[in-house]
């Protein structure tokens, strides 16, 4: 092998050393050959920089091939380098993982019962409102998390432990009896009016389907028919319930059903002394196996408990309130539990 040869053939091998084979095109050997053996020799010089001498003292053509080899060289021994500092703990080494944001926990909203509220109500009714913002369900055997926004002028409600939420403010003395309720449910009445006709099988009424089944069987009442809906991913459905029934023909004290901890669920908010019909909405959904209803008094006019502190009759008196309502029942999340 000659000396351009030699040169051409350790220039490979400095390229196969780093990048795997690397044959230096045709036209280039070309270039040096022709070149090479006519050029005046130069002392030798290490590396990069003995190209960079050679390069001064050939021809254009040479030039442009040697230039093209030493760029190839520096590329290679550039990432050679790189390669060998990042394996060094170089930020970004292979196999470092990046750095990832540790989730945090989304808190959970206060209960009603721990709720800010301010004094007194905008109406005056005799309440303490809540302060306006999320809340859950005060703690109980509840089939879930259940959290709601709550706009101002409400205030929250507790009858008992498995009957819990918010009524809005009103300027009757003891307050609006117009609302939202949350409700589990126990024994379910043949009769509301008549205890004597005794309860439902858990087993016939342990479905929404199978509950408003039972309900359009109450003598007195009249159910609209299911509606298939779904609370934040809860499927069940919507049933409204009425009645004209009174007092009197269905005295106080009955009940729908027994709530799971025992304490009854009387028939408010329908019926009532005036006989004219106060509808109750209830949506009625499963989780785990359990029901939770959704009790709503979505009408526009006077609770029957209004009408019974001496508010007058006002078809219009909860128009507004209804809306804000129906924003409470879209906002209901659901924290069911994963098994």
């Amino acid at each position: 092998m000659n000396g351009t040869d030699d040169f051409i053939g350790r220039l490979e091998e400095y390229l196969d050393d780093f990048d795997g084979a690397t044959p230096l095109p045709d036209h280039v050997r070309d270039a040096v050959h022709a070149e090479l053996d006519g050029t005046r020799q130069v002392r030798p010089s290490a590396g990069p920089r003995r190209l960079l001498t050679m390069l001064s003292n050939t021809s254009s053509r040479a030039r442009w091939g040697l230039a093209a080899a030493a760029i190839v060289v520096a590329v290679v021994v550039g990432g050679a380098f790189l390669t060998n500092r990042s394996q060094q703990g170089v930020i970004g080494a292979p196999g470092t993982p990046a750095p990832t944001a540790t989730p945090q926990p989304t808190p959970t909203p206060p209960a009603l019962g721990d709720a800010t509220r301010t004094v007194p109500c905008a109406v005056g009714g005799g309440n303490d409102c809540l302060k306006p913002g999320t809340y859950t369900l005060d703690a109980g055997d509840w089939p879930a998390t259940v959290s709601f926004d709550v706009p101002e002028g409400w205030f929250d409600y507790h009858p008992n432990g498995d009957v819990d939420g918010v009524l809005v403010d009103s300027d009757a003395p003891d307050g609006s009896g117009w609302g939202i309720q949350f409700m589990k449910i126990g024994e379910v009445s043949r009769d509301p009016c008549r205890s004597a006709a005794g309860t439902f099988a858990p087993a016939e009424v342990d479905t929404p389907l199978e509950l408003a089944a039972a309900m359009a069987t109450w003598p007195g009442f009249e159910t609209t028919t299911p509606a298939p809906i779904a609370i934040d991913g809860a499927a069940g459905v919507l049933v409204d319930l009425t009645s004209t029934l009174t007092d009197a023909d269905c005295p106080r004290g009955f009940t729908l059903w027994k709530a799971a901890d025992g304490n009854p669920g009387d028939e408010y908010p329908t019926g009532g002394e005036d006989g004219k019909e106060h509808p109750g909405r209830f949506r009625i959904v499963e989780i785990g196996g359990e029901l939770l209803v959704v009790l709503t008094t979505d009408f526009p006019g006077p609770s029957r408990f209004e009408l019974g502190q001496g508010i007058a009759q006002d078809p219009t008196r909860h128009a507004a309130d209804q809306v804000e309502m129906q924003a409470i029942v879209d906002s209901i999340h659901l924290g069911i539990p994963q098994n």
